[in-house]
């Protein structure tokens, strides 16, 4: 009830081979009937999460001495497990894997390159290792926009670990016709092109200014005449065109290439406001747009 302190302990178990360092624990309330994670409010505004105190992780391990039969060995490092990416992507989408590797002596800067067929995605360096002592190295190279759709094989120095079908993203890169136009830019990130407003949704029509490896979470607020929120949505975009209803985020998005997005949002109200936040901060991408309903 209203005032009533709740207590929760969670427990993480650590797990053998997480690198050393510090990490942000990140906390959010979901809704599952809005599909969107509950606002948390900043000094700088509304954030999607809220971020504890870094946790951090200097417990040195002690080495394994028996080593794991590997999948491969590579410059005196052993695979020993494999958490293999997906089989399916979206051009411009993240590639998540990760590997587990186990020295089988002391080792220092070995370099680990990431290939879709022969384009590199990514080189990252192993730096130091004990003998026996484990590393989990967690990847997510970005797809880039510009590959061919098709079937990939995914190597790890020219070790395979997966294949990956790329799929197109069918791109509108013509104006779409709006009930109202508004051509008003947020930042140098995006332009709201118009808007077609209904009692319950709003569909909103942007245009990319230049690409971003960033996924901003796009906030509506109803206000009433005294400037109150009386309805909110902050949510990932989605397509207007995609049966689906997946994400389309803004890290997917082309410089220049059109976007509908409809938010389903009782819309009754004196004003509405429009903006971009980057979700784990609340860090506002330019000026706040008001729109009259």
């Amino acid at each position: 009830q209203a005032g009533e302190t709740i207590l929760m302990r969670l427990k993480f178990d650590d797990q053998i081979g997480r690198p050393l360092g510090n990490y942000k624990l990140y906390l959010s309330f979901y809704s599952p009937h809005d599909k969107a994670s509950l606002s948390v409010i900043t000094k700088s505004g509304t954030a999607a999460y809220a971020i504890l105190k870094p946790v951090l992780i200097s417990n040195l391990q002690s080495p394994i001495s028996n080593l794991v039969t590997p999948l491969v060995t590579i410059n005196n490092l052993n695979l020993i497990k494999l958490d293999a990416p997906p089989a399916t992507l979206r051009q411009g989408e993240s590639l998540p894997f990760a590997l587990t590797w186990q020295a089988t002596q002391e080792i220092s800067n070995v370099a680990i390159r990431i290939k879709l067929n022969d384009r590199d995605l990514e080189t990252r360096t192993v730096t130091r290792l004990a003998s026996g002592e484990m590393l989990i190295d967690r990847y997510a190279p970005r797809i880039p926009r510009d590959l061919a759709a098709g079937v990939y094989q995914v190597t790890v120095n020219d070790f395979l670990i997966g294949t990956v079908t790329v799929k197109e993203v069918e791109r509108q890169m013509t104006a779409p016709i709006t009930s109202v136009r508004t051509n008003t830019v947020i930042g140098d990130q995006f332009e709201l092109v118009g808007y077609d407003l209904k009692p319950d949704s709003i569909t909103l029509h942007w245009r990319a200014l230049k690409e971003t490896d960033v996924d901003y979470t796009l906030f509506v607020h109803i206000l009433d005449a005294n400037g109150q929120i009386v309805a909110q949505n902050d949510s990932q975009p989605h397509r207007r065109d995609d049966p689906s209803g997946r994400l389309y985020p803004t890290s997917l998005w082309v410089k220049g290439e059109y976007v509908s997005d409809t938010i389903l949002i009782n819309t009754r109200g004196a004003m509405i406001e429009v903006g971009w936040y980057v979700p784990e901060t609340g860090e506002r991408v330019g000026e706040t747009i008001r729109l009259t309903p």
